[in-house]
């Protein structure tokens, strides 16, 4: 799996997008060399679909979690059709919370 790393100085560990948008600018985020971003976002929406598959097997129980896991598969999705670095690296590091 890739691994996304910031290597900034800054002691707030800061996800959004300001912070994104400097480390990118600036060469401090680093996808690992095992995947590209592209190959990573990808294999990550798809092992979301499945597990998307698994919520929606358990009923209405499982429509709440379903729902979420929706909702950052689309905007996996629009990241990818806006071609934008930061939200797809944003979106990648949201999909990879799923379980």
């Amino acid at each position: 799996m890739a691994q996304i790393k910031c290597n900034c100085n800054c002691h707030d560990k800061k996800t959004d997008t300001t912070h994104m948008q400097a480390c990118c600018k600036n060469g401090l985020v680093e996808v690992d060399a095992q995947q590209n971003l592209m190959d990573g976002i990808l294999s990550e929406m798809n092992r979301c679909r499945g597990v998307l598959k698994l919520y929606e097997e358990i009923g209405p129980a499982g429509m709440f979690g379903a729902h979420f896991i929706k909702q950052s598969i689309a905007a996996a999705e629009r990241s990818l059709s806006n071609n934008d670095v930061v939200q797809i690296l944003q979106a990648y590091a949201d999909l990879k919370t799923i379980e």
